[in-house]
C-alpha cells in the first residue's frame, strides 16, 4: 500500500534529523491547505477534497498520509508530459502528538462518507 510505504520511508529518512520542516495544515470540507510556517501563514498548496482518495495512519499514530489524484504539471523540457496526464501523489506528515494525527484521520473518515 502506497501510503504505508511512504510513511515508513519518511520515518527512515528523518530518524536522525535534528529538525524537520514545519508547515501548517488547514483542513476543511473544501480541502487541505498547506500553510507557510510564518506570521502571514500564506497558502503553499491546496488539495480539493474531491481529489483525496484515501488516508491512513501509522501504528504510533503520529504519522499520517493521504493520496490525491492530480493533474501533472506541464514540463516544457519533456514534451511527453501532457496537461491531461493525471497521477496519484502521496502526502506524508508527522505531527507532535498522536491526538493531532487522530483528529486529522477522523476528519478524513467523516468527509469520505
Amino acid at each position: 500500500m502506497l501510503p504505508t510505504y511512504a510513511i515508513n520511508r519518511l520515518k527512515q529518512t528523518t530518524q536522525y534529523a535534528r529538525m524537520l520542516p514545519i508547515i501548517g495544515l488547514s483542513i476543511s470540507s473544501n480541502g487541505v491547505e498547506f500553510l507557510k510556517h510564518s506570521k502571514e501563514r500564506s497558502i503553499i498548496c491546496f488539495h480539493d477534497i474531491k481529489s483525496i482518495h484515501c488516508a491512513c495512519q501509522d501504528r504510533d499514530l503520529r504519522y499520517f498520509a493521504y493520496v490525491t489524484r492530480e493533474q501533472r504539471l506541464t514540463n516544457d523540457s519533456n514534451p511527453s508530459l501532457l496537461n491531461d496526464d493525471y497521477h496519484n501523489y502521496c502526502h506524508v506528515f508527522v505531527v507532535k502528538n498522536e491526538q493531532m494525527s487522530t483528529e486529522v484521520k477522523i476528519f478524513f473518515l467523516f468527509i469520505s462518507k
